[in-house]
């Protein structure tokens, strides 16, 4: 028990780290200024670029850790299909057919009758 607490207390404090690296991206604002007074378009264009592409790595890193967890935890065999998972769950579109074994037992009771039909 004490070793599940654990792990998840890693995962959570790895997940605020990863949180936090995105929230740097505040830092880079002072250099803002100077990109937009150089080329007033693809200086404000640059920035949120690079804002952007910070989210998608820290995100994409969250996915991966998330997806190890799950290999971990033995809810997964593969990576690439608990990398599929942690996806689906972090953009919260929450497709029931690709939970784990024991969840898809349940799914008739999820689903609305006459829906897919």
């Amino acid at each position: 028990m004490w070793l599940e607490i654990l792990s998840a207390a890693v995962l959570s404090l790895t997940n605020l780290t990863l949180l936090a690296a995105a929230g740097l991206v505040r830092f880079m604002m002072p250099l803002v200024p100077l990109a937009v007074i150089r080329a007033p378009f693809w200086g404000s264009a640059a920035a949120l670029g690079a804002a952007l592409l910070a989210l998608l790595a820290t995100a994409l890193a969250q996915i991966t850790l998330w997806a190890a967890a799950f290999v971990w935890c033995g809810e997964f065999m593969e990576f690439d299909e608990a990398f599929y998972h942690s996806a689906v769950n972090f953009t919260t579109l929450g497709l029931t057919r690709n939970c784990a074994a024991h969840l898809r037992a349940q799914e008739p009771f999820f689903t609305r009758p006459g829906a897919g039909k």
